[in-house]
């Protein structure tokens, strides 16, 4: 099964969440696991900038996810790192 890490800044921890077909964290799960959370972000070390997880029409994230890095979440009171 495919997942992605995700780094929660307020616990301190990585937490991996298992994907959906065609790459979908579904919005209903993000927001279980990561109450309080708004959005995921990641470093893009080309653009030497953080780099928003766009939402689909469903609130849900799909992307081109990378195992190899470790995405961030966006809180509400804009706490990321």
């Amino acid at each position: 099964m495919t997942y992605v890490r995700i780094y929660d800044s307020k616990k301190k921890h990585d937490t991996c969440l298992f994907l959906k077909q065609d790459n979908i964290i579904r919005k209903d799960y993000f927001i279980g696991t990561f109450p309080g959370a708004t959005g995921i972000l990641y470093k893009d070390e080309q653009l030497n900038a953080y780099v928003s997880i766009p939402r689909d029409s469903d609130g849900n994230f799909q992307f081109e996810w990378d195992q190899n890095v470790v995405y961030q979440l966006i809180y509400v009171d804009g706490m990321k790192i």
